[in-house]
């Protein structure tokens, strides 16, 4: 058993899925096995979006990865603990910058047996600033993502133009 996002088109079409690959401790390694395939970047409605589940957008690489390859939007769904808001509050909006896209994060809120999730499902604009963030409760976020905000943000910070991958070891 996998922990699995799936892309749905507006027509019920699934255009793509993507296992998750990095586990949260023994709560994911109890129950789902780990992906090992590459987190996909698909096209729809005119965007490139990435896709990774929870834990996975902790990790630079991840992101930088989908946005080397064309990912604009990067889309999280998530089941976050409030012990770790700083995902939310510190991590998420320098991904977004130092990777100059979009971060959409849907987390789970309120109890599920022992665990409690603290919501603040949000969304980052490329220059990192926060476009929009739901409070603890359920609550419904509707945001535009908008191409001049990309382009005006990865006009500004150049961090993917700038790579040097073969400095790299």
């Amino acid at each position: 058993m996998y922990n699995t996002v799936r892309l749905v088109d507006p027509n019920g079409i699934s255009l793509a899925s993507h296992r998750k690959t990095h586990l949260f401790g023994e709560v994911d390694r109890q129950a789902v096995a780990p992906g090992s395939a590459t987190a996909p970047v698909i096209g729809l409605g005119g965007w490139s979006l990435g896709l990774l589940i929870c834990y996975e957008v902790e990790f630079p690489e991840m992101v930088r990865d989908l946005a080397v390859r064309g990912a604009e939007v990067i889309c999280v769904p998530t089941a976050n603990m409030p012990e770790y808001d700083a995902v939310q509050t510190v991590l998420l909006p320098a991904r977004a910058l130092e990777n100059t896209v979009f971060v959409v994060y849907a987390n789970y809120c309120g109890r599920e047996g022992d665990l409690a999730y603290g919501g603040l499902s949000e969304a980052i604009d490329p220059d990192g600033s926060i476009r929009a963030r739901a409070g603890r409760d359920p609550e419904l976020l509707i945001v535009d993502v908008e191409r001049r905000v990309l382009d005006d943000s990865r006009e500004r910070f150049t961090y993917l133009a700038d790579r040097r991958p073969d400095s790299l070891s």
